[in-house]
């Protein structure tokens, strides 16, 4: 069971135009990270609705145990930073999640899907990824198959 989250750039309660929200997928490893998943998901509705339901940094590390998280598709956190050249910001975003989880569940993501743009920040992931040694998936953007 899993989810592609919405993470708002500062807290879930701002209500000020800003950048994001960014996407993040959210897998549950066992009970614990289904539960936690389910309060992620339920304050993203309650506390963090904002055009969409959001979740922050603050209730993130509240709930992250039995949690695998991916960096998500080109509007995740990291590779958006990697392609607005802020290079530093993916770097700090990167090891927030990775100390959060623990190495081994947390990856970066990286997509085929035929953009030029995907195929040159896929690159700089890749680079990312073997610098602060996480583990990389292999994924695609599918929402529905049919």
């Amino acid at each position: 069971m899993g989810c592609e989250l919405y993470v708002a750039p500062s807290s879930r309660h701002s209500r000020q135009k800003e950048d994001g929200p960014f996407h993040l997928i959210a897998l549950a490893q066992n009970d614990k990270g289904y539960s936690n998943l389910v309060e992620l998901v339920s304050s993203a509705y309650t506390e963090g609705f904002y055009y969409r339901p959001r979740i922050d940094r603050e209730i993130f590390e509240a709930h992250s145990e039995g949690l695998i998280v991916l960096s998500a598709c080109m509007k995740g956190e990291v590779p958006y930073y990697l392609s607005h050249n802020m290079a530093e910001k993916a770097r700090e975003t990167a090891s927030f999640y990775r100390d959060a989880l623990g190495p081994e569940n947390y990856f970066i993501e990286l997509q085929e899907n035929g953009l030029q743009e995907q195929i040159e920040l896929n690159k700089t992931l890749l680079a990312l990824a073997r610098e602060m040694d996480i583990k990389v998936v292999a994924t695609n953007d599918c929402h529905y198959l049919k």
